[in-house]
């Protein structure tokens, strides 16, 4: 496999790993939602932050159009 996926399958990884430390915080609930927008992200998209997701999704909205 490609350096890039382990790049991305890197950053996936670490970003669940903070989001799960993110867990044990008072602000779990945000938390949590944004684990599901992560997971989310990465299987619809390729995403592997949910950030980086809205980043793909505004290139293509303004592309469409």
């Amino acid at each position: 496999m490609s350096g890039m996926y382990w790049i991305a399958i890197g950053g996936f990884a670490l970003n669940l790993g903070l989001g799960f430390i993110g867990l044990r915080t008072s602000h779990r609930w945000l938390w949590a939602l944004y684990l599901i927008a992560s997971v989310a992200g990465f299987v619809l998209i390729g995403a592997s932050t949910p950030i980086s997701a809205l980043l793909l999704l505004a290139v293509f909205v303004s592309n469409a159009g």
